[in-house]
């Protein structure tokens, strides 16, 4: 059994058993730790263009740079909405308006009835362009092989795959947990308005096992009231130009359902 794999409960806390302090370390407490995010390598990502960590495609560990290649298997205990409107990068960058919840924004208030929620338009070329302000499906998982939580957003041009993610969880039995099935996330090329970009896609890989599970839902217990310090890690994202594709039509948001780890 891997040691990354192997948990215990110490306090209320999730401790792994291979956490013997490294050389030049005392124990460090479990919330002293960042949650790593996972992030979709694009052209003018600072990972691809200034530190040479990775080509366009790749998945990344933002935190140690760690390169994963274009597919990654993950296992998700838990998901939350944010909404974020960024200013454009052109404009100097940054954060115009933000929701922890996906429903209040600062300073723009209710996100349902906020125009650039709403403003759904059409380029010259005739496509769907969307809202100024877009949502985040994120989602919390452990990488397979890894034991440690992992933090993915399904937004912009990611939003089809993050939809996906969620009708197929959703769509569990009542006796299932979202983290008894492994996913595969792949990232794909897609060309539009003469730029190609890279997007997440998202397939079932099968089932997860046993160590997998008790490693989710020991994670899913010490995560399940942090909804400000996930919000606190997207809000912390680059902000990166990213190009978008045309979309057809708004999407719709299902009802809430009672699965653990999810709140769509």
């Amino acid at each position: 059994m891997s040691k990354a794999l192997v948990t215990q409960k110490k306090g209320g806390a999730l401790a792994t058993s291979a956490a013997a302090p490294k050389k030049g370390l005392t124990f460090i407490r479990p919330e002293k730790l960042k949650i790593p995010r996972l992030k979709l390598a694009q052209d003018l990502s600072a990972e691809v263009k200034k530190l040479k960590k990775a080509t366009p495609g790749d998945f990344i560990n933002a935190l140690t740079l760690k390169n994963y290649g274009k597919k990654v298997v993950i296992i998700p205990f838990k998901q939350t909405l944010t909404r974020i409107k960024w200013i454009p990068i052109n404009e100097g960058g940054g954060q115009e308006c933000c929701s922890r919840d996906g429903l209040v924004g600062k300073p723009y208030g209710k996100c349902l009835s906020c125009k650039f929620v709403n403003n759904w338009g059409v380029n010259k070329k005739g496509s769907t362009t969307p809202p100024e302000c877009s949502d985040n499906d994120n989602y919390l998982f452990i990488i397979r092989g890894e034991g440690k939580p992992t933090l993915f957003s399904f937004t912009k041009s990611g939003q089809p795959a993050g939809q996906k993610l969620n009708s197929i969880l959703s769509c569990l039995g009542p006796s299932d947990e979202i983290w008894d099935q492994a996913f595969a996330l792949e990232s794909t090329e897609r060309t539009f308005n003469g730029n190609v970009c890279a997007v997440p896609s998202i397939s079932v890989e099968g089932d997860s096992t046993d160590e997998e599970r008790e490693l989710c839902a020991s994670f899913f217990q010490t995560f399940a009231d942090k909804n400000d310090e996930i919000a606190e890690i997207v809000e912390d994202g680059d902000g990166e130009a990213e190009t978008e594709p045309p979309v057809q039509a708004p999407p719709t948001r299902g009802a809430k359902v009672a699965k653990k780890g999810n709140r769509f």
